[in-house]
């Protein structure tokens, strides 16, 4: 398989510095998306919460259109312009010292490959969410506020990713509704 990695087209599987700090700590930021017959689904939408994230970590990256660019030549490249495959953008901090403090680093590492998949055989359903806390704000990113959905809705998807919350502070009927699914 061909990726992309800092820069130049790579070939190999010893690529990343054993001091990279994304490899050691998980200091970094991913997006994974689906291609389509070449075609990168939401890719502007992955693309921007990719920069979300990595100014969250303070994480200098390539601009999008240089990723973009990239991800045409990945695809052509590896040769799934005409099939399903999988984009993995990965951005580290980069090679620096261990610990908290991110002091050393100064090159980020950015990690960008394309495999080919295999379409889904099977259906999921899946409930993804931003983080709102009010029913209005529910409202206004599923359709209906959180007070109003029927507690069996959340025993029907198949999967369910409960982030920023505790579910065992939970409210009891909920957390018991979500631990069976």
């Amino acid at each position: 398989m061909t990726f992309w990695l800092n820069g130049e087209w790579r070939d190999d599987a010893t690529a990343i510095r054993i001091d990279d700090r994304g490899l050691l700590l998980g200091d970094g930021a991913f997006e994974t998306v689906l291609v389509r017959n070449g075609a990168p689904a939401f890719l502007d939408r992955h693309l921007q919460r990719l920069e979300n994230a990595l100014a969250v970590l303070s994480i200098d990256a390539s601009p999008p259109q240089t990723l973009r660019a990239i991800i045409r030549d990945l695809a052509l490249k590896n040769d799934v312009n005409d099939r399903d495959a999988v984009l993995r953008m990965t951005i580290t901090r980069g090679p620096g010292a261990r610990g908290l403090g991110a002091a050393g680093a100064v090159s980020p590492t950015t990690l960008m490959t394309l495999t080919r998949s295999s379409p889904a055989t099977k259906e999921r359903r899946l409930i993804v969410s931003e983080f709102m806390r009010s029913v209005a704000g529910l409202a206004a990113s599923i359709g209906r506020g959180a007070m109003s959905n029927p507690l069996p809705d959340m025993e029907k998807p198949d999967v369910i990713f409960c982030i920023g919350t505790n579910m065992s502070e939970a409210p009891p009927v909920d957390a018991t509704r979500l631990k069976k699914a």
